[in-house]
């Protein structure tokens, strides 16, 4: 009976904690064994209740608790390669796990579904909206473009000078690049807010309309004009989409490298 007892004290910890496991709960999916350098991976430790004394160590890791739960810990990688991460409960040792540090990869931009250089118009205006993804990473998409030019440019256009035209709320302005070329940016035409004080220290909106122009794009997505812009263009006219920046909830503005699409 002693014996079964002793047994029974050795092998109780490992029934007890034998679900305990981690996730990376800001991956895509928490089971990939994948932490980022220079980011803050939020870990969470399962099968274990809270508000007891949990402690995580890692090789190559610099480890923060949160401070609102003892479940969760934030790993920052220090350097590339495999990391061996170690949880504690009371100092006793209950789950060891190998976890690979990457290189956390630079966002890019592109246009709808077109990873190519070359489109032809009815791929581009299939899915007109600026997607910030990031190739071979698990991480959970959370940057958003803030703003970015687009301009336009016809080939094979003779004869035309520098003009500008209104349709609507925007501005075309129509630009001589060269003697067969001719560059299109379009404007939004913004309301301009005026405030006068009258007689009573009463303060009194007004509104220019079209007042002002904004020749960026600030929502990721091409507007109207754009696309019936893109309708008229033939094969060989290209699209430039430049000063990219884009951001997120946790980070500064990045600017990143342009688009160049050629109609096909």
């Amino acid at each position: 009976m002693k014996t079964l007892k002793t047994i029974l004290l050795i092998l109780l910890p490992n029934f007890i904690f034998a679900q305990v496991n981690l996730y990376n709960v800001n991956l895509v999916d928490s089971n990939i064994n994948i932490l980022y350098i220079g980011k803050y991976n939020k870990i969470m430790i399962s099968g274990i209740k809270d508000n007891i004394n949990l402690t995580i160590s890692a090789s190559n890791c610099n480890v923060d608790q949160d401070s609102s739960s003892s479940i969760f810990f934030y790993l920052i990688p220090k350097k590339q390669g495999n990391d061996t991460i170690k949880v504690y409960n009371n100092d006793s040792l209950i789950l060891k796990k190998i976890y690979l540090n990457k290189i956390f990869p630079p966002p890019i931009v592109i246009l709808g579904n077109i990873k190519d250089t070359v489109a032809t118009v009815n791929e581009i205006i299939s899915n007109t909206k600026l997607v910030v993804t990031q190739p071979d990473c698990f991480w959970k998409p959370f940057y958003f473009v803030s703003r970015c030019d687009i301009t336009f440019y016809r080939h094979s256009i003779k004869g035309k000078k520098n003009y500008s035209e209104i349709k609507n709320d925007y501005k075309i302005i129509h630009k001589k690049f060269n003697k067969t070329t001719e560059e299109i940016t379009v404007c939004q035409l913004v309301d301009t807010f005026y405030v006068e004080d009258k007689k009573n220290n009463e303060l009194i909106l007004k509104v220019e309309k079209g007042g002002d122009e904004y020749c960026g794009l600030s929502s990721g997505i091409l507007n109207e004009m754009h696309i019936k812009i893109i309708k008229t263009l033939k094969k060989g006219d290209e699209i430039w989409i430049e000063n990219i920046s884009v951001g997120c909830p946790e980070c500064t503005y990045l600017a990143l490298p342009p688009i160049h699409i050629k109609i096909k």
